[in-house]
């Protein structure tokens, strides 16, 4: 084989991963997006105060794959901005 033909395949390679990899991309920010929607309103509601509003929407964020997508220092980071009315999902 060339190293032509190598780096062809390398390059054709990285292109089809970026093409199969935008939808995922775009249904974990949804995800995330639906979350923050529906899920962080209802801890608020239910819990007695912020911080355990939080915590019981850590305890999702840290077993759902699109939160973790983001990596565990981003979801701290996150969770820990989080206010009553909500924060943009990443």
């Amino acid at each position: 084989m060339s190293p032509t033909s190598s780096r062809s395949g390398t390059r054709l390679f990285s292109l089809l991963s970026g093409l199969f990899s935008a939808p995922r991309l775009w249904w974990q920010h949804r995800q995330r997006q639906i979350d923050m929607e529906l899920l962080w309103p209802s801890c608020v509601s239910i819990a007695t105060n912020l911080d355990e509003a939080k915590a019981a929407f850590a305890a999702h964020a840290f077993h759902d794959p699109a939160w973790m997508a983001l990596g565990e220092g981003a979801v701290f980071e996150f969770i820990d901005r989080l206010t009553p009315t909500g924060a943009k999902a990443p």
